[in-house]
Order: C-alpha cells, then structure tokens, then sequence
C-alpha cells in the first residue's frame, strides 16, 4: 500500500541558506539522517544558539520540523511556533495567487546567497566603472513612474543606458517576472534576469517552466553568475556571465527536438540590445511558434495583460501630449482603482499586504499603495479587519482605510477584542473602547498575555521596587501574585496566585496559599476546583 502524504497546512518554506523555496513534499521525502540534522538546527534557533535554516515563505517567522502523532517517530511537516505572531497561512487568507508569490519573492530577495550575490554583481559593475564608463551603480534603489514603483536588485547606467539587474532564484512566480518586465521596459530601462546554478543544480534548471518563461522571452538566451563566472569577475574586474542560447535549425515542434545548445562566458560589452522590448541578449535566436501570428494574437482583448498596458502607458508619454492633463487623468485612474480596491476590502474579496519603501512600512494591494509606507513596522491585518502598527517605539492600530483608530501613543498593546484593546503608556495600563473612544485604567502594573490560542492576559499587581545607597543599587522585586483578565478588561480570577500555567484542552493548573488546584476555562469563564 501507498504511503499516505500527510495534509500539511505549510506547503513551502524559504531556506534563508539558499534563497531556495522548499517544497515540503520534496523536503521530506530527504534520508531521516537529513531531516534530523535539519530538525536539530531549527530548534537550536529555536533556542537562541543560533540562525534557522527555514523560515515560512509567508511570514519570515522561523518554522520547526515536526512529526506526527499518527506514526510514531515519523517526520513529516513544519509547524509555526505556539506563540509565532498571526500568519494567514495559519488562518486562512483572501490573499491572491500574485500577491502569495510576491511575498515569496521577497523572501528570496532577503536570503544569505541572494544577498551575496548582489553584492558581487554590485562589485563587479564597480570595477568596470572607467572600462565600460559604468556609472549610477546601487542597490535596491527606488524607481518610480506615475503610479508604480519598483527596486531592482542592481542598478547601473552603461554608457547612458539604463539597465535593471534581477536575481532569479526562485521557480513559482512567473506573474512577478511578467509585471517587472512590464515596469522597466515602460520606462526605458533594460532587464537582465540572472540565474545562479550551484554544483548541485537542486534549485532550478534550465528546464523548469519558469525558466523557459525567462529565456524565450529573451530571444533565447539564459544569462548564469556561476562559480567560474565569479571567479572570472573578481579577476577582470569587471561583471562576466554564463550566456547558454538555443539554436534551432528549423521552426520548434511539440517536441522541441531540433534545438541545439551552445555556452560562452561573456561581458557586458558583448551583448546586443533590444530596443522593443528593452532585453540584452549575445545571439538572437528567436523562433516563431506559428507561421501566421494571428492565429494567436488576433483575438486577444485589448490590454489583456500587464505588458500591453504598459505598451499604452509608454505610447501616451511619448506622444505629443498636454502633460499636465495627462498627469491629471492618470491620478483619477488611479483614484479609481483605489475605490474599486476599497469596495472589495469592505466586501471582504481582498486583503490589504504589508508593503516597504525607502525602510518605511504601509500597506498595498495588487502592487497598488493603498496605506502610505510611514511605519517602522506593521503586521498583517487580522480578521477583525485591524492592523497593529508602529511608529518609532509607540503603538497604535489602522483600519483597511489607513485610519488611526488608535493613535501611535502607546508603549505595549494587545490585540484588539471585539472593539476593545489592553493597552500600556508609560507604567499606566487601561482598557481602551475602540467604538466610544474611551479608557479606563486598570489597576494591574504586569500585564502578559498567557498564550496565542485562547484571549486571556496574565496580571499581576506587583512591581519592582528600586533601591539606591551611597554603596550600591539594588532591584528588590515582591512576590508576584497572578490573575487573569480577558481582552476585554474583565478580570476572571483575582491576583491571588502563586502561578497560573498555561491552558491545556481548556484546563490548567494553578497554586495559592501552597495548595495546588485546576482551573478550568469554558466559555470565556474561568472556575478554580480543588483537585
């Protein structure tokens, strides 16, 4: 009988080593010796002894390597921390296909290897600088157009013309490539995707999906910063690739057998530009798939992808227009697009995704701003269609409407809770009513929340008291005493408790005056039974 593949909630994870994304169906289908020594890493992290291989491709929140209670010593998925911060994964999403990807992405983009190997692109354009007359090299600059945005890996003018750098180390998002494909070349600036295969070629191939998305849109050719492309751009001083192109001696069938495959280290200085479609290739190898294009292209919908709108957006700016106007219709466009967004988060067919620029933190939709990016940080916004953000070191929450429904004031805060939130300024705890606009102080000076499952705060009256004399300082702490409160400010057991721990299937234990009891938790009511 077929082994049974478990139903796992977290289908990918990110290897922060690699940049690679896991499939976790692949991932444990590893030798146990692997997946042990994996598991062992992970809860080192865990630990804090260390950094962790995987992360969720989603969240970033450090992932571990589980077994199951069906099969005994078995290792069979990842899991979120008890106490991870919220992750839709955990709770189900309205998040798109796209924006899934794009967040995968971004995950990619902040791995070791991608890192390093933008900083070597990066070094290598340096030393070309009076060479090639390379100049305005940066990384994750900002570009801008009307309405869109984009930060390319690398960026860099070569001899006045503008070239984006982009890292490919993923194989799941063709609508990411498509989109910034769309950007650059709507304004004037030349792509080079680069793909970076190791000696074990266990990341992507040239025969993945993905990549052929790549390199027939780029008239065949396949650009490769491997490990003899590096060495030779440390040595030349200057950015040398792996050109792999197809060569086809007849027009390509089902089978694509014809093709022929050739490989040479090039330059930059040796590549050809494509003013159409804003592409650098060594050979062009471009095959048509049919005879008569039309067959395809003739009854496509106007605009029917992110290129061809593009296409219109580039034809209007070189035109002969009233710019001034021109401005003003594409701000009312976007305006409507901003409504359109509004009405489906009202209606709760979208989800607003955390978004960063320039190091500052909002929140986006569909690659549209939708909250401006003004926070330190921000989490994703929960059911209740709150988000917890943060400005500088204070607190507050926004709606889907970019709304401070509570202000950046507060020091520590909780989650909001049918319309009220547990909230610290300074050493002063209050019950914050969300609808009515008002506070009450809570006469607790240690407030923690129990555990992520169920809404319950650990309180305690205590509090440290600090003494100093012409000899020394000293911190002498009382006996902490504990109670529990919801999150809405109702207290549920008095502070009278030597410890209360956490809830298990609705029971806990707890201890006062030395005698242990349970304390037992049932709809939204604690009760103390001696044991």
């Amino acid at each position: 009988m077929a082994a049974k593949i478990p139903n796992r909630t977290i289908e990918e994870a990110l290897d922060m080593q690699t940049g690679e994304i896991i499939e976790a169906n692949s991932f444990f289908r590893l030798p146990e010796s692997d997946l042990v020594r994996y598991r062992r890493i992970q809860q080192e992290a865990i630990n804090g002894l260390g950094e962790p291989r995987f992360v969720c491709a989603f969240c970033k929140q450090i992932l571990k390597i589980s077994g199951t209670n069906h099969k005994r010593g078995a290792i069979t998925h990842f899991a979120h921390l008890r106490d991870s911060e919220y992750c839709p994964i955990k709770t189900g999403s309205n998040y798109s296909r796209e924006e899934i990807e794009l967040r995968k992405y971004l995950g990619v983009k902040e791995s070791e290897r991608h890192i390093d190997l933008k900083q070597q692109i990066f070094n290598a354009l340096k030393g070309s600088e009076t060479k090639l007359g390379t100049e305005k090299i940066q990384q994750e600059s900002r570009i801008s157009s009307v309405s869109h945005w984009r930060r390319p890996d690398v960026y860099a003018e070569v001899s006045g013309i503008k070239i984006a750098f982009e890292i490919q180390l993923s194989n799941t998002f063709l609508s990411v490539v498509v989109a910034r494909d769309a950007f650059y070349r709507a304004n004037g600036i030349y792509i080079i995707w680069i793909f970076n295969f190791s000696k074990n070629t266990q990341y992507i191939d040239l025969e993945s999906l993905m990549c052929k998305d790549i390199y027939y849109a780029n008239k065949r050719n396949a650009f490769i910063l491997d490990q003899e492309a590096q060495r030779m751009s440390i040595q030349n001083q200057e950015l040398i690739l792996l050109c792999i192109w197809w060569e086809t001696t007849s027009i390509v069938d089902q089978n694509d057998s014809p093709d022929k495959l050739f490989r040479k280290y090039i330059r930059l200085s040796d590549l050809c530009y494509d003013p159409t479609n804003f592409k650098l290739f060594y050979k062009d190898c471009s095959v048509p798939l049919v005879n008569d294009e039309d067959k395809f292209m003739g009854n496509l919908p106007t605009e029917s992808t992110p290129i061809q709108q593009f296409d219109r957006f580039e034809a209007i700016l070189a035109g002969p227009v009233d710019r001034p106007h021109l401005v003003s219709v594409l701000e009312e466009q976007k305006r409507e697009r901003i409504q359109n967004i509004m009405n489906q988060l009202a209606n709760g067919t979208a989800t607003l995704s955390p978004l960063e620029i320039d190091g500052k933190w909002g929140y986006g939709f569909e690659g549209e701003i939708v909250i401006e990016p003004i926070y330190t940080k921000v989490d994703f916004f929960k059911e209740n269609g709150f988000a917890k953000v943060r400005l500088g070191e204070k607190y507050g929450f926004v709606n889907f409407k970019g709304e401070e429904i509570v202000p950046c004031i507060y020091d520590q805060t909780f989650e909001i809770y049918n319309g009220n939130l547990i909230a610290r300024m300074g050493v002063i705890w209050s019950c914050r009513f969300i609808e009515q606009d008002l506070e009450e102080e809570i006469p607790y000076k240690w407030i923690k929340r129990l555990q992520q499952d169920l809404p319950l705060l650990l309180v305690s009256t205590s509090q440290k008291i600090f003494t100093e004399s012409s000899s020394q300082s000293s911190t002498i702490e009382k006996s902490r005493l504990y109670g529990l409160m919801d999150f809405e400010g109702r207290y549920l057991l008095a502070p009278q408790f030597a410890y209360i721990n956490r809830f298990i299937n609705g029971v806990s234990e707890v201890e006062r005056e030395g005698i242990t009891m349970v304390a037992n938790y049932n709809d939204g009511k604690v009760k103390i039974a001696y044991k």
